[in-house]
């Protein structure tokens, strides 16, 4: 699991590149039992909870500027 740990976080310096989605792909056929996908699934859960919770931060720290700026 440490590998493949290592080789998601190797894959995420990809991320909105055209190379992100064939470097996938390789995971995924490297990568094939119940434990190994589910894993993935998680880290990718993981990862979208995570900028999720970023975008709630800065959307309110934009609204507090706002309002600072209307006073």
């Amino acid at each position: 699991m440490e590998t493949l740990k290592k080789d998601l976080q190797a894959l995420m310096q990809f991320s909105g590149s055209a190379l992100f989605d064939s470097k996938l792909l390789e995971l995924k056929k490297t990568y094939t039992t119940t434990e190994e996908r589910s894993f993935i699934y998680n880290f990718f859960l993981s990862d979208m909870e995570r900028t999720r919770n970023v975008i709630k931060h800065i959307s309110k720290r934009l609204e507090a500027i706002q309002v600072a700026e209307m006073a």
